[in-house]
C-alpha cells in the first residue's frame, strides 16, 4: 500500500514538473518573440510620433488655428512627443544591438515599456483635448457649414432622382423599327 502511494506521489510530482516546464517553455517562447519583434514595434511607434510632429506643425502653421489656447495644447503635445521620441530612440538602439545584449535589455526593459505605454496614453489624452479645443473654438463655424453642405447635397440628390424618374438615362437610342436597324447595319459595314 505504501508503495502505491509513493508511486502516485512520484507521478503527481512528475505531472507538476511537466506543467511547470510547459509554462516556462511558453514564457520563453513569448519572451523570444517579444525580443525578435521589438525593433519593428519600436520603429512603427517612432513613425507614429514623427507623423504627429508633422500634424502639430501643420496645425501651428494654420493662421486660423493660431490662438494662445490651441498653442498651449500643441506645446503640451510636443513635450510629450519629445519625451516619447527619446525613449523610443533609446529602445530602438538597444533592441537592434548584439543578440546577447538584446536579451539582457529585454529583461530589464519592463519599466521602459510602461513608460512608452504611459506616454502614448498621455499623448492620446492630449490629442483629444486639442480636438475638443478646436471644436469648441470653431464649432460655431463648422456646424453651419456642415449643415449647409448637407442641405446642398440633399438638393442635388433630389434633382438627380427627379430627372431620372422623368427621363431614364440611356447611352444610345435603340432602333425601334426593322428599317432603322437595317439603316444602322448598312452604315456600319461601308
Amino acid at each position: 500500500m505504501a508503495e502505491v502511494i509513493a508511486v502516485i506521489g512520484v507521478m503527481a510530482s512528475a505531472g507538476q514538473l511537466l506543467a511547470y516546464s510547459c509554462v516556462i517553455g511558453k514564457s520563453l517562447k513569448d519572451f523570444y518573440e517579444r525580443v525578435k519583434t521589438a525593433p519593428d514595434k519600436y520603429q512603427s511607434q517612432a513613425n507614429q510620433v514623427r507623423q504627429l510632429v508633422f500634424t502639430a506643425e501643420l496645425i501651428r502653421g494654420t493662421e486660423a488655428l493660431d490662438t494662445p489656447l490651441i498653442s498651449s495644447h500643441l506645446e503640451t503635445i510636443l513635450g510629450v512627443i519629445r519625451s516619447l521620441d527619446a525613449t523610443l530612440k533609446k529602445a530602438l538602439n538597444e533592441s537592434c544591438s548584439g543578440s546577447k545584449r538584446r536579451y539582457w535589455t529585454a529583461i530589464r526593459s519592463s519599466k521602459r515599456e510602461e513608460k512608452i505605454s504611459r506616454g502614448f496614453a498621455v499623448l492620446e489624452e492630449s490629442k483629444s483635448n486639442l480636438v475638443l479645443c478646436i471644436l469648441g473654438t470653431y464649432g460655431n463655424v463648422f456646424v453651419p457649414a456642415l449643415r449647409t453642405t448637407l442641405e446642398s447635397v440633399g438638393r442635388i440628390e433630389d434633382a438627380i432622382n427627379n430627372r431620372t424618374s422623368i427621363m431614364p438615362l440611356r447611352t444610345k437610342k435603340e432602333p425601334e423599327t426593322n428599317k432603322e436597324k437595317e439603316k444602322i447595319l448598312s452604315v456600319s459595314f461601308r
